[in-house]
């Protein structure tokens, strides 16, 4: 299928925050580089803005040198501390985490332009919809991605970072 390619690319750099788009990545076996890396904790383990919603409402970025930023601060400063304090509740803190279980279900979801649109959401304002890379060009054909077999880029992307690392750019 012609015209199928990486039309975004997304990075989470603190678990349950906005992600950043990126324009390349380097994906290896456990995702994309610097996804995930810091997750908000509470007195019972990880919080979600699925229960905290305010969390959504906070950005966070990857700095030059590779470290997570949350506002425009360090995740390790008194500052970035505070704004998750006052977004998901007072128990919130930030916690580095490199263990692979850090994800939810996969280290790298891929979604389809046409998956994405039959979902009614738009990765680039829809703090719901956490996907790493997006294959345009795929249309309708793959909407259904338990349904329709994944374009020739999806299962490209799975074999490349399954033997990691490789880079990626948006086309």
């Amino acid at each position: 299928m012609e015209g199928i390619a990486v039309s975004q690319l997304w990075r989470y750099p603190v678990k349950s925050l906005r992600g950043e788009a990126l324009q390349s990545a380097l994906l290896t076996p456990d995702g994309i580089e610097g996804d995930r890396v810091v997750h908000v904790a509470g007195r019972r383990g990880p919080l979600t803005g699925r229960t905290r919603h305010g969390l959504l409402t906070l950005s966070a970025s990857t700095g030059p040198d590779g470290v997570p930023w949350i506002a425009g601060h360090r995740w390790d400063s008194a500052e970035a501390a505070e704004l998750v304090r006052r977004h998901g509740g007072p128990d919130a803190r930030l916690v580095a985490d490199a263990d692979p279980a850090r994800f939810d279900v996969l280290n790298l979801l891929v979604a389809t332009d046409g998956a994405v649109a039959r979902l009614g959401q738009d990765v680039r304002t829809d703090d719901r919809l956490v996907v790493g890379p997006v294959v345009g060009g795929a249309g309708a054909h793959h909407a259904d991605p338990i349904i329709a077999p994944p374009p020739p880029c999806v299962s490209m992307l799975r074999i490349a970072y399954e033997r990691g690392p490789v880079t990626v750019r948006v086309a």
